[in-house]
């Protein structure tokens, strides 16, 4: 992936929010356990934007994030990528009826949000989470994987926690 296929963008009439519900399984203090995570998701609001990333991906590629967000719906939406330049673009989002707000936040998944951040510069950062809606989950440390090996696969987690 080079530069030119990555960029900022905003999504109008959204928020990020922590409803996106996983299966996973979850090793804390030596023992693996099923636990319903929280992830991060987009939840439409009248009036907000959020900014993000947008990467171009190939159809191939496209398929593999059709599985590995199995749990999202993939919506076809417009971003703004600044000076008043619009592009469609696919992004994924639970359906409302779907949004779950109950569960843990895995500290791992966190760390990983907070690594691709890293790249970019703060006010980016701080809108990124200035955009973030609040979660009263429980952060909990450990190593994980999804439930579903299909997803694991195409996440690029070819191995299991046993």
């Amino acid at each position: 992936m080079s530069s030119q296929d990555v960029c900022c963008a905003v999504i109008q009439n959204h928020v990020r929010s922590w409803t996106a519900q996983g299966d996973v399984k979850l090793l804390h203090n030596g023992r693996l356990r099923p636990s319903d995570a929280l992830f991060l998701d987009l939840t439409e609001r009248i009036g907000n934007g959020c900014n993000g990333v947008a990467i171009k991906v190939s159809e191939r590629e496209l398929l593999q994030l059709d599985i590995r967000e199995c749990c999202y719906e993939r919506s076809l939406v417009e971003l703004d990528v600044g000076e008043g330049q619009l592009i469609q673009a696919y992004t994924y989002r639970v359906p409302a009826d779907d949004k779950q707000h109950y569960g843990i936040t895995l500290a791992a998944y966190r760390q990983i949000i907070e690594l691709a951040l890293q790249v970019y510069p703060e006010p980016f950062v701080d809108q990124f989470w200035k955009t973030t809606l609040p979660s009263e989950a429980t952060i909990v440390e450990g190593e994980y994987i999804f439930e579903d090996c299909a997803q694991n696969a195409a996440a690029g987690q070819c191995f299991s926690i046993i």
